[in-house]
């Protein structure tokens, strides 16, 4: 569903009995598993901005099937430093939080890989409950300090 008009007042009621509904329900998972972030952000964008969903997917798509790639295949302080900034447009904040990132220090790359090209392409073309477990799992195997 895509909204060019401002919401009108029913529509926005629903939405935010159903955010309510949503936080408390998923509240002691939502910062510990790629789906529960996943619908915060997006629930929170929705109502912030009239095209929120839209451009909520814009940067899905390309925080996960761009920057994570990239980032798997080259970790390098300029892959580091685009997927902080992709990080910062998919979360709906100011570019200008930007802080100096270090290059992780990647134990398995085989698991690095793993997770950043193949995880995150397949959260970012199919986000379902599949997806994001193998992204989860294997956010867990890669064992590096800060990346999720």
């Amino acid at each position: 569903m895509f909204y060019n008009e401002p919401f009108d007042e029913k529509i926005l009621e629903t939405l935010k009995k159903y955010e309510e509904f949503h936080r408390n329900s998923m509240n002691k998972y939502s910062k510990h598993t790629s789906l529960g972030r996943f619908h915060n952000r997006l629930v929170s964008i929705i109502l912030e901005k009239d095209n929120g969903y839209a451009e909520y997917q814009l940067w899905w798509l390309f925080h996960n099937c761009i920057s994570h790639p990239i980032l798997g295949i080259l970790p390098c302080k300029q892959t580091v430093k685009l997927h902080q900034w992709a990080s910062l447009k998919l979360n709906n904040l100011p570019t200008d939080r930007m802080k100096e990132a270090d290059v992780p220090v990647i134990k398995n790359y085989k698991a690095w890989f793993k997770h950043n090209v193949l995880a995150h392409l397949a959260i970012g073309l199919a986000p379902c409950m599949k997806t994001f477990y193998y992204h989860d799992i294997t956010a867990k195997e890669m064992n590096v300090d800060g990346w999720v």
